[in-house]
């Protein structure tokens, strides 16, 4: 099977369900039956698919899991999943590099949010190769 987080550039739609998702087909092998729900395949409200996406139509997708009895590989074409980093705490690598926001300095560490999905906490001393005391709280307000 295919991994959560998986992309496929290739996926072509096969069936589009007007108030209910979308059938695709991802075509480079191995051939994979997917499917994306009405809420997965935009950012924005979508209220008629037949609107939006026709047959034979391809898209850019990413694995959210497997329904397994079905044979079939749940996805989302939303450009938020589509862009983000990962889609586990697994899937971050320890001592990767990456982008966060800082959401509360406290004395047990620094609490920062990785693309509005994951939650983590920075030791005070892995913060800085400098000890900061006064001016942490101007460094991260």
């Amino acid at each position: 099977g295919f991994s959560v987080g998986s992309m496929f550039e290739d996926a072509t739609v096969q069936r589009v369900i007007p108030d209910h998702g979308l059938h695709l087909v991802r075509n480079s092998a191995p051939e994979t039956l997917l499917f994306a729900h009405i809420s997965r395949v935009s950012d924005a409200r979508v209220e008629n698919l037949a609107k939006l996406f026709k047959v034979g139509q391809t898209a850019r997708c990413r694995v959210l899991g497997h329904a397994t009895v079905d044979g079939i590989v749940n996805v989302s074409l939303q450009e938020s999943v589509l862009n983000r980093v990962a889609l586990r705490y697994e899937d971050i690598d320890s001592g990767a590099r990456t982008t966060a926001v800082v959401v509360k300095l406290t004395s047990e560490g620094c609490l920062v949010r990785i693309d509005d999905v994951f939650d983590g906490i920075i030791s005070p001393e892995h913060l800085s190769d400098v000890r900061m005391v006064k001016r942490a709280k101007e460094k991260f307000p």
